[in-house]
Formats: C-alpha cells, sequence, structure tokens
C-alpha cells in the first residue's frame, strides 16, 4: 500500500507542477500579446 501511495503523490506532484507551468505560460502569453 505504501508504494501505491508513493506513487499517487508522485503523479499528483507532477500534475500540479504541470498545472503551475500552463498557468505561468497562459499568463506570459497574455502579457506578451497585450
Amino acid at each position: 500500500m505504501k508504494r501505491n501511495i508513493g506513487k499517487y503523490v508522485l503523479w499528483i506532484t507532477l500534475f500540479l507542477i504541470a498545472v503551475v507551468v500552463f498557468c505561468l505560460a497562459m499568463i506570459w502569453l497574455s502579457l506578451a500579446i497585450m
């Protein structure tokens, strides 16, 4: 069970990092367009 929880934590952290990078990219693009 602990190994599965570790895998879930790893995937969740990767997903959150991807979301943050995506949001920053969208903000940067909106500022660049403006």
